[in-house]
């Protein structure tokens, strides 16, 4: 069986800290692996304290990319992100195989590989650009409005 990879982004990043995330980065701690940074071809936007990837065709996204030991943890993750099957019928995200970029501590590409990440699907009509792709460095100088 290949191995299964996640990207996050967001409020699921280790430098993250809140309480509404701290029960998903425990899932995601005891049952993933950390490989190292990496970042997806997309923009990203503020929502409230938490942010979202978009699909586009230039920008970059930046976060962290683990691998699964444990496929349980999906389902986990997927009631935090609000689009597991149980949730409501228009999800804010998507779980997608996507084309990460693996990057070295110096921040500079050294492979690709295909990971599952959480995907924005509503409009970003507005929002807030996040114009540098990454959420923990924006969200450590600003104070996002709650909403």
């Amino acid at each position: 069986m290949q191995p299964q990879y996640l990207f996050v982004y967001g409020t699921l990043c280790s430098e993250f800290h809140s309480t509404q995330s701290s029960v998903a980065q425990r899932v995601l701690q005891e049952s993933c692996q950390f490989i190292g940074p990496g970042h997806w071809t997309g923009k990203l936007f503020q929502i409230s304290w938490y942010p979202a990837a978009v699909r586009a065709s230039s920008g970059t996204v930046y976060g962290e990319i683990y691998k699964i030991l444990n496929p349980k943890a999906l389902p986990l993750l997927d009631q935090y992100e609000e689009c597991a099957s149980r949730d409501r019928e228009r999800h804010e995200y998507e779980r997608t195989l996507e084309n990460i970029t693996l990057l070295n501590t110096h921040n500079q590409p050294t492979s690709e590989l295909t990971a599952w990440m959480y995907v924005y699907r509503l409009s970003t009509e507005g929002l807030r650009e996040i114009p540098s792709g990454n959420f923990i460095t924006h969200s450590q100088h600003s104070q996002p409005e709650i909403l």
